[in-house]
């Protein structure tokens, strides 16, 4: 019967949709939100082509993953432990803890109470000062200012924190930015554009052939 039919195609899907949610959830260790759009350029760097993977620019779907050990950049410069092309992890915070867009930026160094923080131009501190309170000092890798001095947030709390990224999805994130933030597609250079398209082009091939594959094994099902 053709409703027999179209509940084991439907059935099909949603395992296939349940399978790729259900891996980001456990890749991300049940972070919300497990995906943000890099809407600025904040992350970009001088010497890394155009849309290159492995950096962060707009347009870009990054994952969160939760962590407890985050590395900031001065610990990390010791060791050689990079991401996104610096040393330390890049995390993903609510500025000021409220419940804005996050902020996708780099670890600088982690301040105890009272501790006095001196200036330091390679770092972006451009002035010294004496730490309110615990938490991480934090800076877009493109940005020559810590986010605590450029009026983005102040020392970031650890409860502020959603995760660290890990892994992208590159040029997706411009279909959002196109129905949400407009404003910002001015960051956006007009090649990345092409690699959506192309991106996408791929994406869908893909999928034809999970579909025919998903027909095939349904139409199986119908004969038992």
């Amino acid at each position: 019967m053709r409703w027999k039919s179209a509940l084991v195609d439907l059935g099909i899907t949603l395992l296939a949709v349940g399978i790729i949610f259900g891996g980001i959830y456990a890749y991300t260790g049940g972070v919300f939100p497990p995906l943000v759009v890099v809407v600025s350029n904040s992350m970009l760097h001088e010497d890394a082509n155009v849309g290159q993977l492995g950096t962060i620019s707009p347009g870009d779907i990054v994952l969160v993953k939760g962590a407890e050990n985050i590395i900031a950049k001065v610990n990390a410069t010791e060791t050689g432990y990079q991401t996104y092309g610096d040393h330390g992890d890049v995390i993903v915070y609510k500025p000021d803890g409220e419940d804005v867009t996050p902020v996708i930026h780099r670890a600088i160094m982690w301040v105890e109470e009272g501790q006095w923080v001196q200036s330091n131009e390679t770092l972006g501190i451009h002035r010294s000062f004496i730490a309110p309170y615990g938490g991480f000092i934090t800076k877009g890798d493109n940005n020559d200012i810590i986010d605590q001095q450029g009026g983005i947030s102040d020392i970031v709390k650890k409860e502020w924190v959603l995760g660290v990224a890990r892994g992208e999805l590159p040029w997706l994130g411009l279909l959002s930015m196109l129905v949400r933030d407009r404003d910002s597609l001015s960051n956006v250079q007009p090649v990345i554009w092409v690699f959506m398209i192309l991106e996408l082009a791929a994406i869908f091939v893909f999928l034809d052939i999970i579909d025919k594959i998903i027909d095939k094994l349904a139409r199986r099902l119908r004969k038992e």
